[in-house]
């Protein structure tokens, strides 16, 4: 564990460090400040006012805090006591008064009144070690805006993090922004000033007065870090090597001279598992999804065939499921293309990714296609023939036109219909014998069912696919859009049979995670919340004959009724065959826990082994007991001391070992204990108290003005905005809470649904369920 350095005497308090750094500090300018005590203030307010007025003049103040228990290396305090900020001269007073009215009134309390600097480009904060654990990397968070929007959680800034023993090498440097760097040397220089005591800073970039000049630097803040949790190995961690990135693959089949590792890219496994799950969860979506069944299925609807029969999505770096983004696009070309038009096609979509590393989750609408849509074909000839030529394209398109009009039915002798089938059926088996099937079987039928929610997901891709291009085209409004996939369950209903889950099945909200209890399936559709009127979906004339003429301009030969059927169906249809391949291994899961309870281990000792280390002996013997204990133990190890390197969400250089960029796409995760209870989204001070006892809170924003949430015992944070140094970042990391800060809109929309919350910040994953 990290010891601190004891600081020289008033270097810390907010407004004393400041002080110390005033006349030292090179890398940046810290605005003008006047700070008065609380007796001071009661007595002789007139005169600070008129000294305010002479030193800082006419300028916009900042009025901040500066209590005698802030910004210490015991206690931050962070974000406890108010702050104004554009405090116009002649509200001054009023300011004053209202800051100190929030702060305990001990005599040593004061308030900091500071030029507010109006010239920001960009606002930020940063600190010599990871806030919640002391993990070795200077980290520096950086958003558009005042430096309000990443302290108080209004909007979530882009994280970059340099690991600590790597920030003199040129390679990991070359990598930084011309901000970034500026950030980092002011933070360096501080660091040294105060001996090398762990700090966090805030600060804010002006905008460049002068062409190519860097923009100037002003410092806010400096305080401690507490570090009443913080644990990390002190013996240095070897990195794997990373030059496979800018390799050919393994695989001389696989098209593309280098790839791109992403941990949202097609599958999106971080949404699936969590950003660093456990083993068992990890190889059990290996072995049902990413070593085979993924191309394999592929291949059988039409695109290209795999290379080997193991061909596996996965790239596990530093224990995160990270999707080789080459070999998912070679798995998504149709059969028949040549090795040049190939490798071609590969390499636009590693070159849009190095470039736009932010669309990593969006590659099939943003930046390549998987199948025909309704986009006019002119433009599409227009946009592609530079990268494939005029002969290239012509072979491309027709192949995916061949595609379309073989994948885009619903009737029984149809890639749909077949695999529907499929799936009912396999759900029919569960229900004839629920209980008399022991794990591995349970595990085999899984398999077989995410084979075919395999082919049904990107069936509903395609339709997905072909249903946004009609809304670019003005043949459907967004609304009528979303009607029609919200109406998809409903008017599909009588294509499942009775009990088509299964009596007695069980799903949990975590689909691969023993920890996570399982809750009773649904058995049919009608019983599903839509989350809006559900009702079918009629075409207006106007909606048939647009659409019509669309798909007669890209030869898809159906109607427009036909059409919405097909968008409909297998929307539906994905939804539920996900039910049917995650109850079987729901239930796989369940019998595993039962027979670890039997020989005296628990879900935990089981979530640390591998699906190959329980396949060594499927009867669950107690004569495995003590090797499964050990192994256990020492995956656990493993996966903690991962846990203090940082990964960016996508890779594609050797030198990103060293460099961390988060491209606004994961969570924030705090804290080290799994947290999970009732969820309840954004109380307010008067809610019941007891509706809070050891709930998970979602809020909008990662603001101080939630502080009062600390005062029940809650038991997670989750917010939609907000970064790794927000003020809730800080005092989640201070009281030990488990927190996800900074998890997107999306992640509001389906709250509005869910009742209970589950956060595990070591496995990066956040379930709502």
């Amino acid at each position: 564990m990290l010891k601190p350095v004891d600081p020289v005497e008033g270097s810390f308090g907010k407004s004393a460090g400041l002080y110390r750094l005033r006349s030292r500090l090179s890398a940046a300018e810290i605005p003008a400040f006047r700070v008065v005590s609380l007796d001071e203030w009661r007595s002789s307010r007139t005169c600070f006012l008129r000294e305010c007025q002479d030193e800082l003049g006419q300028h916009l103040l900042a009025v901040r805090s500066d209590a005698a228990s802030e910004d210490q290396v015991h206690s931050s305090q962070a974000g406890r006591f108010r702050s104004q900020l554009n405090v116009e001269p002649h509200r001054l007073e009023a300011a004053i008064d209202d800051v100190f009215e929030s702060l305990p009134g001990l005599p040593d309390d004061q308030v900091m009144v500071q030029t507010m600097i109006t010239d920001v480009a960009m606002a930020g904060v940063a600190s010599t070690h990871r806030i919640h654990d002391g993990a070795p990397w200077y980290c520096i968070e950086l958003s558009t805006g005042d430096s309000a929007t990443v302290t108080a959680g209004r909007s979530t800034g882009r994280m970059h993090a340099i690991r600590r023993e790597a920030v003199g090498h040129p390679q990991a440097l070359a990598q930084l922004s011309t901000s970034v760097r500026q950030a980092l040397d002011l933070l360096r220089e501080i660091e040294d000033l105060h001996r090398g005591q762990p700090i966090e800073i805030e600060f804010a970039l002006g905008a460049a007065q002068v062409d190519m000049a860097p923009p100037s630097l002003y410092l806010f803040q400096v305080r401690p870090i507490v570090q009443t949790q913080w644990a990390w190995p002190s013996a240095r961690i070897a990195l794997p090597d990373a030059g496979f990135l800018c390799e050919p693959d393994p695989c001389a089949e696989v098209a593309g001279p280098q790839t791109v590792l992403s941990l949202m890219a097609d599958w999106n496994p971080a949404e699936l598992l969590g950003s660093h799950p456990r083993p068992l969860a990890l190889s059990l979506f290996q072995h049902l999804i990413s070593d085979q069944v993924w191309w394999q299925a592929r291949a059988e609807m039409g695109y290209a065939s795999p290379p080997e029969p193991a061909a596996s999505l996965l790239h596990v770096w530093q224990g995160r499921p990270m999707v080789d983004v080459r070999r998912s696009a070679n798995s998504l070309l149709p059969a028949g293309l040549g090795s040049e038009l190939r490798g071609r096609l590969v390499q636009h979509v590693i070159s849009a990714l190095q470039a736009r590393p932010e669309l990593h989750d969006k590659v099939e609408f943003e930046v390549y296609r998987t199948i025909r849509d309704l986009k006019r074909r002119s433009d599409l000839r227009a946009q592609w023939v530079d990268v494939l030529g005029v002969d290239g394209w012509g072979q491309w398109e027709a192949a995916l036109g061949r595609l379309a009009h073989s994948l885009t039915s619903t009737a029984p002798d149809s890639m749909f219909g077949q695999h529907w089938d499929r799936i009912c059926k396999l759900s029919l088996g569960s229900v004839a014998s629920p209980g008399s099937l022991d794990w591995p079987a349970r595990l085999r039928r899984s398999r077989l069912g995410s084979h075919s929610f395999s082919v049904l997901a990107r069936l509903a891709f395609i339709g997905e696919a072909q249903l946004r291009s009609a809304v670019q085209r003005g043949a459907l409004t967004p609304e009528r859009a979303f009607q029609i996939k919200a109406s998809a369950r409903q008017r599909f209903a009588h294509l499942l049979p009775f009990g088509l889950v299964g009596a007695g099945a069980a799903l949990r909200p975590g689909a691969f995670d023993i920890l996570q209890r399982p809750v009773p399936a649904c058995v049919s559709i009608e019983d599903q919340d839509l989350g809006c009127e559900s009702r079918a979906c009629f075409l207006s004339p106007a909606e048939d004959r647009d659409l019509t003429a669309l798909l007669g301009e890209s030869e898809l030969p159906l109607t427009a009724c036909a059409w919405v059927a097909f968008v409909q169906a297998t929307a539906s249809a994905r939804e539920w065959a996900k039910q049917v391949f995650s109850a079987e291994l729901s239930m796989a899961l369940e019998l595993i826990a039962t027979g670890f309870e039997d020989i005296g281990l628990d879900r935990e000792t089981a979530s640390w082994l591998s699906l190959e280390q329980l396949a060594a002996d499927p009867a669950l013997g107690r004569e495995s007991r003590a090797s499964w204990a050990d192994q256990a133990h020492e995956a656990c190890a493993v996966h903690a001391g991962q846990a203090h390197q940082m990964v960016s969400p996508v890779l594609w250089h050797p030198a990103q070992r060293d460099v961390v960029d988060s491209f606004n796409t994961l969570p924030n995760f705090v804290g080290q204990r799994v947290a999970e209870g009732p969820l309840v989204i954004e109380p307010r001070p008067d809610h019941p108290a007891a509706a809070l006892h050891h709930a998970v809170v979602l809020l909008q924003q990662a603001d101080p003005g939630f502080d009062w949430l600390f005062n029940h015992p809650i038991a997670g944070l989750i917010t939609v905005w907000g970064g790794a140094n927000s003020h809730m970042a800080i005092r989640c990391a201070e009281q030990g809470l488990a927190a996800a800060i900074g998890c997107g809109e999306h992640v509001l929309l389906k709250a509005r649904k869910a009742r209970r919350a589950t956060i595990d910040p070591a496995g990066g994953g956040l379930w709502l369920h």
